[in-house]
């Protein structure tokens, strides 16, 4: 993100110093992330995990209560599994949309072969438009991802990190 940041505004106050240096380090983190999310969906299938993470016909349904307990209007969170609605959501939405930020990112890299697809997106400075909104989408939803972690539960912060929540000790 933060490379994006600088190809979209390139000021020297975000420590690059020349516009190829930080496409490549953009280049180097896009390679990165979709290696880790072809192995996070290869293992999801694999371990039949992926059940866990995607949004489903009854998560849908659970919204609604999901959403009454967050905003403070119930008092009990409603029963799930490994993870409520609202992760589910952000986790399905982020798969598409890290799709859509891939597809976007190579036709602006390369709009010499791509550009045929700009069409698509109702030409270069739509596609720009799309590719920033969905960054801000992402920066957004991890903001209220983390937020909703630590209002609930400092430990699970944690798990976000680790993928392990420390058990509560009874006494």
């Amino acid at each position: 993100m933060y490379t994006g940041l600088y190809i979209h505004y390139p000021v020297n106050i975000l420590g690059f110093v020349d516009m190829r240096r930080a496409q490549m380090g953009m280049y180097t983190t896009v390679y990165i992330a979709l290696f880790l999310l072809v192995a996070r969906v290869y293992y999801g299938i694999m371990t039949r995990d992926i059940r866990n993470i995607l949004l489903n016909r009854e998560d849908i349904q659970n919204l609604p209560g999901f959403f009454k307990f967050y905003f403070f209007l119930a008092e009990k969170e409603p029963p799930h599994a490994k993870y409520n609605p609202g992760q589910k959501l952000i986790f399905t939405s982020w798969l598409l949309a890290f799709g859509f930020q891939a597809i976007t990112g190579f036709i602006l890299y390369d709009t010499g072969r791509l550009g045929w697809l700009l069409p698509c997106f109702g030409g270069l400075q739509n596609l720009k438009y799309l590719h920033y909104l969905v960054f801000l989408y992402f920066v957004a939803t991890t903001m209220v991802h983390v937020y909703l972690a630590l209002s609930e539960d400092p430990a699970k912060l944690q798990a976000m990190f680790t993928g392990h929540m420390r058990r509560k000790e009874t006494p």
